[in-house]
């Protein structure tokens, strides 16, 4: 694995190890919150640790063909000439993770789907006046 690499599977798993072993500042103090609010803030970090894992493994599946390829190639497993054909494809598919992460990031996003079927659900007259309101 490359030094990339092992920054992303560092930061990913700091990120999930605080995400559950810290407890929110409202549940330090006893009394300061509901129960409702408590749960809530419990599900949330669930729904976030869930993004995070499903990241790390995309990132991990989607780089994992480049790497296994240049492996190959440097312990002479493989010729560099017919490597050199799936290479290309599989450093694409490591880049695409850049282009994944953020359609994750919104589709796992409540207020992201709320405003697309919004969006989609609304008839064109209703659509063009909420442009016009947020530009």
């Amino acid at each position: 694995m490359n030094s990339n690499g092992c920054i992303v599977v560092v930061s990913y798993s700091l990120m999930g190890r605080r995400l559950c072993s810290v407890l929110p500042p409202f549940d330090q103090a006893e009394g300061s919150a509901n129960s409702q609010q408590r749960l809530r803030l419990v599900r949330e970090r669930k729904r976030v640790a869930w993004i995070l894992l499903l990241l790390a493994v995309l990132f991990a599946l989607c780089w994992l063909p480049y790497n296994i390829v240049q492996l190959l190639i440097d312990v002479n497993a493989v010729q560099i000439d017919s490597a050199s054909l799936v290479l290309p494809y599989t450093l694409l598919l490591g880049h695409a993770n850049s282009a994944i992460n953020p359609i994750v990031y919104c589709l796992m996003t409540r207020n992201f789907r709320r405003s697309l079927r919004k969006l989609i659900c609304q008839d064109p007259d209703a659509r063009l006046t909420t442009k016009i309101q947020h530009v």
